[in-house]
């Protein structure tokens, strides 16, 4: 689980100012494969994971076309909320015990 002797967070944390981009789709496919996993084994949590992926991957989109269009009113703000919302659908991912 580590790379040239650093930990893959280390490794997302120095990345992460050149190349927020790559960090993000990894934390997105980390989160939705946790999520699936969680989704395939409990039924009642599959409509959730699917509106948690619907919000990921509009956040995901939002955040990469703010870079190519950054004169686009509310475009930042969109992925903030998306991402804000996506978050607040894993609770149902913590084990309790």
């Amino acid at each position: 689980r580590s790379l040239f002797g650093l930990p893959i967070f280390r490794k997302r944390l120095v990345l992460a100012p050149f190349q927020p981009l790559l960090v993000a789709a990894a934390h997105v496919f980390g989160t939705e494969i946790a999520f699936m996993r969680k989704a395939l084994a409990d039924p009642k949590l599959r409509d959730t994971h699917f509106v948690h992926t619907l919000a990921g991957v509009g956040a995901f989109t939002a955040f990469y076309a703010d870079d190519w269009f950054p004169q686009v009113p509310y475009l930042h703000a969109s992925w903030h909320i998306l991402s804000a919302y996506a978050t607040s659908l894993t609770p149902c991912l913590i084990p309790v015990d």
